[in-house]
């Protein structure tokens, strides 16, 4: 997310914020059933399965930024619904971040982890037909990138409020990663390999961040 991030934002003004997020969730509904179906083979290595973990997340950022990019499009420039609108899409994703692990942790004892995985796999399939019937087409704007990625930074560096608050930004996304990735072997070691525990530490901490979009 860090070294993507201010990328992420010129690809969406280069080929448009619609179908920056068609294009995310068409990519990564396959990448992630591939893994379980990898799996299932007898074919999933652990360098294999780091690969296509970053090649999901490398698609991350561009969406993040076609949500925000997208946002006046749909409720135009005015600052109270852009308030209202961002309020609601931070508290769909962090309801959506709360209820997913919680669910994953109830769903991995009965149906198994790989058919979780083919689960979370069809939404991002529903998300790309969401956006493809309710979100309008935009002539997509046509740009260098490197001029504009660097007058995003000379931007962002000669803005002083917004270089304390990066720099929380990036370290909240350099850090949170080692949370994330700890906190199943904390489950696993010490509450006996349970999912539904995993799960609710998942949910624990995007209930935070729900409650913190509706502050």
């Amino acid at each position: 997310m860090a070294i993507l991030g201010i990328p992420s934002g010129v690809i969406v003004q280069r080929i448009g914020a619609r179908s920056t997020m068609l294009l995310s969730d068409f990519a990564r509904a396959p990448i992630l059933a591939s893994i379980p179906l990898l799996h299932s083979a007898g074919m999933l290595s652990f360098p294999l399965l780091l690969g296509l973990v970053a090649l999901l997340g490398c698609f991350m950022p561009p969406y993040y930024a076609s949500q925000r990019t997208i946002l006046p499009e749909l409720v135009g420039e005015d600052e109270r619904m852009m308030s209202q609108g961002n309020s609601l899409i931070e508290g769909g994703t962090a309801f959506s971040a709360l209820i997913g692990p919680a669910l994953a942790g109830l769903l991995i004892p009965f149906i198994g982890a790989p058919n979780v995985l083919y689960v979370d796999a069809a939404t991002y399939f529903v998300a790309f037909v969401l956006v493809l019937a309710f979100v309008p087409r935009r002539k997509a704007l046509v740009a260098s990138m490197r001029p504009k990625v660097l007058s995003g930074v000379r931007f962002l560096l000669g803005d002083k409020p917004l270089v304390p608050l990066a720099a929380v930004v990036v370290a909240f996304g350099f850090f949170m990663p080692g949370v994330s990735a700890g906190l199943p072997v904390y489950a696993f070691t010490e509450f006996d390999g349970s999912a539904r525990i995993a799960g609710l530490f998942y949910a624990a901490v995007s209930a935070g961040a729900l409650v913190g979009s509706l502050v």
